[in-house]
């Protein structure tokens, strides 16, 4: 494999439950929900998931963003969807590369 090669030939991008303690995912939740109710929000939440890109070949992970709607999640999905199309390996992960 080239890091020139097209992103989405080596690249993998998928929506995964939120990792963590099932309480926690009630309870953040619970509060969202309320907060929904309170600002008059009425889009679909649950209890989170994260937007993640991981290498065909290997599955080891190279993004995990989280996602808090399904709006959002459907956005950012079709947005890294495109890039892998057009980017080469090396563009996409230094566009997408979170800086630790």
């Amino acid at each position: 494999m080239s890091e020139h090669d097209r992103a989405a030939d080596h690249l993998e991008v998928r929506i995964e439950k939120r990792l963590g303690h099932p309480v926690r995912h009630a309870a953040r939740f619970a509060a969202e929900l309320v907060g929904s109710v309170l600002m008059g929000d009425t889009s679909p939440r649950g209890p989170g998931a994260d937007l993640v890109v991981v290498r065909r070949a290997t599955g080891v992970e190279i993004i995990r963003t989280p996602v808090d709607s399904v709006e959002e999640a459907d956005q950012l999905l079709r947005v890294v969807r495109r890039d892998l199309d057009e980017k080469s390996v090396l563009e996409f992960t230094a566009e997408w590369h979170e800086p630790s």
